[in-house]
């Protein structure tokens, strides 16, 4: 009945703490707090992404 798989716990907390690395930055940078559930930070990544397809279009 239990589909569960044993986890290794100190790689599971490394991620938990990169993660918050990573919020953590985001905060500081684009004053976003929630990386997943904030839709802002698509708009982040995909203003990001255009303005590099801009970048290469304008310099090629």
């Amino acid at each position: 009945m239990n589909d569960f798989k044993p986890i290794d716990k100190s790689k599971f907390f490394t991620l938990i703490e990169r993660y918050r690395k990573i919020q953590s930055d985001f905060l500081n940078e684009f004053g976003v707090d929630d990386i997943f559930s904030n839709s802002k930070i698509y708009e982040i990544v995909i203003g990001n992404e255009l303005g590099r397809i801009v970048n290469l279009f304008i310099y090629t």
